[in-house]
């Protein structure tokens, strides 16, 4: 895994539990990208077996939502 995507797991590890604005500010302070590209590779990493293996946890919080989205609108 790259550095980016390493800091993007911490960055989700700490925003997963806060309101969208708050997260928004602090994902475009702390990796200095926007929201959508945040959650683009944040979305890729969800099927990269070495985040998987760094962040078991989140990993599954993370998967689990995805899926219950897709459920939801597909």
């Amino acid at each position: 895994m790259t550095q980016l995507e390493r800091n993007v797991l911490e960055v989700a590890e700490l925003t997963t539990p806060m309101r969208p604005g708050p997260r928004e500010r602090h994902i475009r302070e702390q990796l200095d990208m926007s929201p959508p590209q945040y959650f683009q590779l944040l979305n890729a990493l969800l099927d990269k077996p070495a985040a998987w293996e760094a962040k078991p946890v989140l990993m599954r919080i993370l998967s689990a939502r995805r899926q219950r989205n897709r459920d939801r609108y597909w």
